[in-house]
């Protein structure tokens, strides 16, 4: 009775440390559960005779922690209770991986054990990228984002080289407290868990950072979707998007910016897309000129579209954007919707000063049954929750040109998969810029999950990281993944804060290991290790 009691303890012991061992949650737990917290799990469960129930109980392990780390899906005020079969489906389907991973954990097979463990799990979390249109939420690797030192591992061999190191690590220390009296395996542990924080104290301390900097602007509308879409919708509450747009010329007038090299919206910063004739032409420039005096005169745009109608002397959503861009002398980044013929893209707008029309990044992963709808037999499913329609998927990574350093866009969950963001890096991008709009999963864990993520695209391709959120953690990142500043600090509530960010950009970049040769080192290399333990499983059976 007592050891039954003891065991269930460790389990449940691993349990807490591995659920809340996230940057989001406890950010030193993931430290603790990168080194021990799966290998107590295993020790637990290596007396257990039967194969099966030790697959039950890892998989149903692993399903709780996951419906403790997904558990911003059940925030479904806005998404609606379709959600919450999604995120049992993904926390079970997630469950049977590891339970997958751990039928070949065994204490008399060491080498097969190393061999195959670390290098299954992380082809798993691989291949998730390849579920619909990906998902990327928590790999294991994640948990090393609790200290800055180890996350520079994600420069050589990114956010799956570290699930590798890992689990690695947990199977190694899973040996040693089922043989504890073993120095020379004590002593590979210590290796294991050292070597990270050394690698990440001499990459930290290498003297490749510069002084130079660019001013950017971070603007943060914090608004609900009954104020930004209300008024379309007939539910009584919302702001106008005139009225929007003037919230977001007090946020810059209080800022006491004169100048800056961007000025960063976030996604869907208002309503009406790019080119809609919405906005009365002689109240938009008084309230331009309230805000900014008679300069703004020379600052406006041509009067042509895609700024100006002049059959109905109105103007749309660019013509702020592009007055913006022309008095600050900014590049003025936003999220706005546009459309091309029969296709409707979620885009990031870009105006530069002086400049005649606007350039745009579409987004490219869309989030299924909330952005498009996979399947025509889900249609009906998805009207119930307010979709009508699929959004057009954008077909390329897009590089902008900048004086100081050329830039790329992402839009919201984009920034999570780390072989678009690679691939911006490779065409040319110095500066990372990511527009975000969290709020569809109000007062949630998910927006800190979400930032944790970007600072990992940083270190992965050595360059800098902003963001920009409607609701979110709106701040910017160095190329290491140091925090540099954040509106309200990140701090719990603050996602409901309004206003503008200035910030100073450390403009050094370099490159990585992870920026040349991208998923693919740790890929193969984790397919070569399978195979060859596996080849040993099959030789073994054919003696």
């Amino acid at each position: 009775m007592k050891n039954t009691m003891r065991k269930a303890s460790i389990v449940v012991i691993s349990f807490v440390v591995v659920a809340f061992g996230q940057p989001a949650w406890v950010p030193w737990l993931g430290l603790v559960a990168a080194v021990c917290g799966y290998a107590l799990l295993w020790r637990s469960l290596s007396s257990v005779g039967s194969k099966k129930r030790r697959f039950f109980v890892a998989s149903s392990w692993f399903c709780c922690v996951q419906l403790i780390q997904l558990s911003w899906m059940t925030s479904i005020e806005y998404v609606g209770g379709g959600l919450i079969v999604a995120y049992l489906l993904l926390s079970i389907m997630m469950g049977l991986q590891f339970g997958v991973v751990s039928f070949f954990v065994e204490i008399d097979k060491k080498v097969r054990t190393f061999l195959i463990v670390p290098a299954l799990w992380v082809l798993m979390e691989w291949m998730r990228l390849f579920l619909f249109s990906g998902f990327t939420f928590n790999p294991v690797g994640l948990s090393f984002a609790g200290s800055i030192y180890p996350l520079q591992m994600a420069s050589l061999f990114g956010v799956y080289g570290l699930s590798f190191v890992v689990i690695a690590t947990n199977i190694l220390v899973f040996f040693s407290i089922s043989a504890p009296k073993k120095i020379l395996s004590w002593a590979i542990v210590g290796i294991f868990v050292v070597t990270p924080f050394i690698f990440g104290f001499f990459h930290l301390n290498d003297g490749s950072d510069g002084d130079d900097a660019v001013s950017v602007v971070l603007v943060q509308t914090a608004l609900t979707p009954e104020e930004k879409y209300g008024l379309c919708r007939g539910d009584g509450v919302s702001l106008s998007p005139y009225d929007q747009w003037l919230y977001i010329l007090s946020y810059l007038e209080d800022s006491g910016v004169d100048d800056a090299d961007f000025i960063i919206f976030p996604e869907n910063t208002v309503p009406l897309g790019v080119s809609v004739p919405a906005y009365r032409y002689d109240e938009v420039v008084e309230s331009l000129r309230i805000f900014f005096g008679d300069a703004i005169f020379a600052a406006l745009p041509p009067l042509s579209e895609p700024y100006y109608y002049e059959g109905g002397r109105l103007v749309s959503n660019s013509f702020w954007a592009q007055s913006l861009a022309n008095v600050f002398g900014a590049d003025v980044i936003v999220g706005l919707e546009d459309v091309e013929g029969y296709d409707v893209y979620t885009s990031a707008v870009v105006f530069v000063p002086g400049g005649a029309s606007f350039r745009r990044y579409d987004k490219r992963i869309l989030l299924p049954m909330g952005e498009y709808i996979p399947f025509t037999f889900l249609e009906s499913l998805a009207r119930r929750f307010g979709v009508e329609g699929s959004f057009s998927r954008g077909v390329s990574g897009r590089v902008f040109d900048h004086d100081v350093m050329p830039y790329s866009v992402s839009i919201c969950y984009e920034e999570t998969f780390g072989n678009i963001i690679r691939q911006d890096r490779r065409d040319g991008a110095k500066l990372l810029i990511n527009i975000t709009n969290d709020v569809w999963y109000p007062n949630s864990r998910l927006r800190l999950q979400h930032f944790h993520h970007g600072r990992l695209r940083s270190v992965e391709n050595g360059v800098p990281l902003v963001r920009a959120c409607n609701t979110g953690v709106t701040g910017v990142v160095d190329n290491a993944g140091r925090v540099q500043d954040t509106f309200g600090e990140g701090r719990y509530g603050e996602e409901w804060r309004r206003g503008a960010l200035v910030v100073s950009v450390p403009i050094s970049s370099y490159d990585t290991l992870y920026s040349r040769y991208g998923d693919w080192l740790i890929v193969v290399v984790s397919f070569i290790m399978l195979c060859v333990g596996m080849l040993g499983i099959a030789y073994r059976k054919s003696g």
